[in-house]
């Protein structure tokens, strides 16, 4: 057996409905062999783990055409689009087109040695995985359906239910709007978020323990000093300090960076 081999439509079917983990069962499998095979020290899991990075050098061995680019395209796809806003980053699924070519030489190198791995086809383990990766896709569809936005959204694009919990929390006084808001919350919006109102802005958050809430505003003629902090890299938010009479400071977390925008 030379590597990993699996069938084309099996290994993008997997990999799309386990959300790109089937990927890295794959990266391993042909690592392990790589290690085995060249007795080297390296780490299977490693590589696995940071695909994007090694997978130039898996093409060097697999002799592929077009190594860089199939590279630049993996990395940028998996790595890159991942971080933007709803629902674009779901384009990082294409992640999987540049690496249909290293699971065609893959199968042609165990074709032409005339040898046929097992898992090759369709099998009852592949079945499970994809009864797991069905059921893994319907609750990440959920999740980006009822989970707060990852983006900074306008107050008349924010969900009913939403505006309502601000009002009974006595967070957004009657008559007034919402102009933006943005919430850090997984679940909900109710642990934590930030907004911009009719008269000021708004910070609040929900001690775990106690379930208090915590809030902090400023209306608009009291900021006197405004003091950004922008992300010092790609997966970080950028906060913006907002000042007061005697000091004080507000601070909501702005997503100017990274994937929450």
């Amino acid at each position: 057996m030379r590597y990993s081999p699996v069938r084309i439509d099996k290994f993008v079917i997997l990999f799309l409905l386990t959300v790109g983990a089937y990927g890295f069962v794959w990266f391993y499998r042909n690592w392990r062999y790589i290690k085995t095979n060249e007795g080297t020290s390296i780490w299977p899991w490693a590589r696995a783990l940071f695909s994007p990075l090694w997978y130039y050098q898996m093409l060097e061995r697999l002799d592929v055409q077009g190594k860089g680019l199939l590279t630049a395209a993996f990395f940028i796809l998996s790595l890159g689009l991942s971080r933007l806003p709803d629902p674009y980053w779901m384009l990082a699924f294409l992640g999987v087109l540049p690496l249909i070519p290293a699971v065609k030489a893959i199968n042609d190198l165990n074709e032409r040695s005339a040898t046929r791995h097992p898992s090759f086809g369709w099998r009852r383990r592949s079945a499970a995985v994809l009864v797991l990766g069905l059921l893994l896709s319907v609750a990440l569809v959920l999740a980006s359906t009822f989970a707060p936005s990852t983006a900074v959204v306008s107050g008349d694009a924010m969900r009913a239910s939403d505006t309502d919990y601000l009002r009974e929390a006595g967070l957004l006084l009657e008559g007034e709007e919402v102009l933006y808001f943005y919430s850090t919350g997984f679940l909900s919006i109710h642990s934590e978020g930030a907004f911009a109102r009719n008269l000021g802005v708004t910070s609040y958050g929900t001690d775990v323990g106690t379930e208090d809430l915590s809030v902090g505003y400023l209306a608009y003629s009291e900021i006197v000093d405004i003091e950004i902090t922008y992300s010092s890299g790609f997966w970080g938010d950028t906060e913006v300090r907002l000042e007061g009479p005697g000091g004080g400071k507000l601070v909501p977390v702005l997503p100017v960076g990274g994937r929450r925008r």
